[in-house]
């Protein structure tokens, strides 16, 4: 989708606090198509807001909010290191 004048646009790393999950699997998921990309240039690239807050509410009502959708898991949720890992 086109991004309309005015539309709130936001980095990876901020779609990525919101959704609590790392800026490579904000990649994954506009890869798999559930995230649309913004570029700006060559090496910029950003998210719509209202894109973001939507797949929330698809996540909630669909009960996908657990693993919002086969996401790749970070690096401190798959079980390396920690108080308890290996």
């Amino acid at each position: 989708s086109v991004p309309v004048a005015g539309a709130q646009l936001l980095t990876e790393r901020e779609v990525g606090d919101i959704l609590r999950v790392t800026p490579r699997t904000v990649r994954t998921m506009a890869s798999a198509g559930r995230l649309t990309r913004v570029r700006l240039g060559r090496r910029s690239t950003r998210y719509q807001a209202a894109e973001v807050l939507a797949l929330i509410a698809s996540c909630a009502q669909n009960k996908e909010g657990a693993a919002l959708a086969n996401a790749t898991p970070s690096k401190n949720s798959a079980g390396q290191g920690g108080p308890h890992g290996p």
